[in-house]
């Protein structure tokens, strides 16, 4: 019934950005709240969006970008 997602906080490497991700929302029936935390990878070339990835772990972020997210 509700969605929100909200950035949590952006790290760029390179031509690759990192955001960290808070999801909830509220089931339409039932009306509870779930959330989660995940990472989009948005991968750029001069400018233009190439990809973007979503992972659920830190980790899995972290090795998109060669373990540069400090």
């Amino acid at each position: 019934e509700r969605l929100t997602i909200t950035c949590l906080g952006l790290v760029q490497v390179g031509d690759t950005v990192v955001a960290g991700v808070w999801q909830e929302g509220a089931g339409e029936l039932s009306g509870a709240m779930t959330g989660f935390v995940y990472f989009q990878i948005w991968s750029f070339r001069g400018g233009t969006l190439m990809r973007l990835e979503n992972v659920m772990h830190r980790e899995e972020a972290d090795a998109a970008v060669g373990g540069r997210l400090g």
